[in-house]
Parts: C-alpha cells; sequence; structure tokens
C-alpha cells in the first residue's frame, strides 16, 4: 500500500506531506538519499527534505526532474503537490508577497512559559520500584549527579554546553549536591566506588545510551555496587532498553533547561511527573 493510498484515501489526509530528513541512515544506507527521495515523491510526499548536503540535494533534484521527463513521476503528481504547498501558504501567510519574521517581536516571556508547560506535562516516571522519587530529603546527607553526557550525534542536534544543570537546581532545592562528569575518555581514570564515599543517593544522567556502551557499562557497574540510584535519561527513553533492570527510571525527552528544572522537581517531590510514554517498550 502507498503512502498516497493510505493518508488520501484510506486516512482522507488533505493536508501537506512533508518527510524527515533523507540523509538519515536509514534511507541513505539502503536506497540511497537520491533514490530515497524519488520513491518518496512517487509515495506522495509533498515536500521532501535534504538538510545537510548540497550535492545531495542537487542530484535529488536532478534525478526527480529525470524521472518527470521520462514519464515515471508525472507532471500531474508534481502539480499535486505544488497546489498543496501553495494552499498551505495562502492559508498561512497569504500570497500577495513574502512574510519576514521580525526577531524584535518574539516575545520571550510566552516563548519560556510554553517551554515550562511542555516540560511540565512531558517528564515521565517510567518506573520506580523502590519508591525512591519523591526522595526523603531528612535522610540524605549528600546526593551525587553523575554525568554521563556526550556530544550531539548529529547537526540537528544542539551542542551541550552546560552539563551540570539539575546540580544546580537540586542545590536550589536545599540537598547536598557532588557532580561528577563522566564521559568515555575518563571511563578508567577513577574508581566509581571512590566517588560515593558519604554519599547516600546517586542521580545518573543518561544520554543516548545505546550508542555509547561506557554509559551502560557504568550504570551496570553502579547497580552492582547496591546504592540507592535513579536514572535520568536526558535524551529519550529508549536508554531503558540497554538496563531493563534499573529499578527507577526517569526521563525527559531533551537536556533543556526547563526539563531538567521539572525533572529535579520531580525527584524531590515539588512536582508530579505527569508525562506518558510515547513508546512501547519492555522492561
Amino acid at each position: 500500500m502507498t503512502k498516497n493510498n493510505l493518508l488520501r484515501k484510506e486516512l482522507g489526509y488533505k493536508g501537506l506531506n512533508v518527510t524527515d530528513c533523507m540523509e538519515m541512515k536509514a534511507i541513505s544506507n539502503s536506497f540511497g538519499t537520491v533514490d530515497g527521495c524519488v520513491r518518496s515523491i512517487k509515495a506522495g510526499s509533498d515536500v521532501v527534505l535534504v538538510s545537510h548536503t548540497l550535492e545531495k540535494q542537487k542530484a535529488a533534484i536532478k534525478a526527480v526532474i529525470q524521472e518527470v521527463k521520462e514519464g515515471k513521476i508525472s507532471e500531474e503528481r508534481i502539480n499535486q503537490s505544488g497546489l498543496r504547498v501553495l494552499s498551505l501558504k495562502k492559508k498561512r501567510i497569504g500570497l500577495s508577497g513574502f512574510s519576514i519574521s521580525d526577531y524584535k517581536k518574539i516575545d520571550k516571556k510566552i516563548e519560556e512559559k510554553v517551554a515550562l508547560q511542555v516540560a511540565k506535562e512531558g517528564v515521565t516516571l517510567v518506573k520506580d520500584e523502590n519508591n525512591l522519587i519523591p526522595i526523603d530529603k531528612s535522610k540524605l546527607k549528600k546526593v551525587l549527579v553523575l554525568d554521563l553526557h556526550s556530544n550531539r550525534l548529529s547537526l540537528a542536534a544542539d551542542e551541550i554546553k552546560e552539563k551540570n544543570l539539575l546540580s544546580g537546581y537540586l542545590k536550589e532545592e536545599g540537598l547536598r549536591v557532588e557532580y561528577y562528569s563522566f564521559d568515555n575518555s575518563r571511563e578508567g581514570d577513577i574508581e566509581l566506588s571512590s566517588l560515593l564515599k558519604k554519599i547516600d543517593l546517586v542521580i545518573v544522567c543518561s544520554y543516548d545510551a545505546i550508542h555509547h556502551p561506557y554509559q551502560v557499562n557504568t550504570i551496570k557497574r553502579l547497580q552492582s555496587l547496591n546504592i540507592p540510584f535513579i536514572v535520568l535519561s536526558v535524551c529519550n527513553p529508549y536508554d531503558l532498553i540497554c538496563f531493563p533492570e534499573v529499578p527507577t527510571f526517569l526521563t525527559t525527552y531533551d537536556y533543556s533547561p526547563f526539563n531538567l528544572k521539572i525533572a529535579g522537581k520531580v525527584i524531590v517531590g515539588k512536582h508530579k511527573a505527569q508525562g506518558i510514554l510515547p513508546v512501547t517498550l519492555k522492561f
């Protein structure tokens, strides 16, 4: 069943169909970006994204034009997408002139309010078998925030500049916090047990652990030491697949300040996690 049959006919979708970047490895390592673009248009896409490489953009455009010249993609098919693009532009911005954004009109307070609300509704407590959340601050002398962040994995992600936001928020809540940034290059530099002296609870922040085996190894080593710990995944919930046996798993869906602030409030009991997993995980 083609995308056209499913979306346009079976589901009755009338709107614009936009792809994700066709340079993603699922496409580039199978069909290839250029052929993937051609196939996507044949399947019914209206806007096809090639987000990173100019030469691949040019090659994809050339390939589509050639397909039209050879009659493999009809001009009518191209016109249908063109009309949908124009229809959306007319609806949203009109067609009499170009819409120009004025950065001076950006209301930062409104944006921050929306971001905070998204975080409040998004932070998800997936499991808490030992009832560690909310923590009992009266019984904790010192907390260790163990940061396993890594550099961004793609050009679409933001660079991680500040890695101690969570520890800062926890300190604001009155906790005594130690912070240690643990990355692949430093894995063997220090014994994990030496970090845990006089520590009552560890909050370990994983980041896309499936691509970073050292994170999985560190968390499994931590679990073998029998100290209470919370795993906070600050990229996505799929980290849980790498260590399904951890008893307490909290996730945000990015490492933005508002998400980390709300995660901190969830941990200390000032906010109840409201998020629901958008995917099915087996653990």
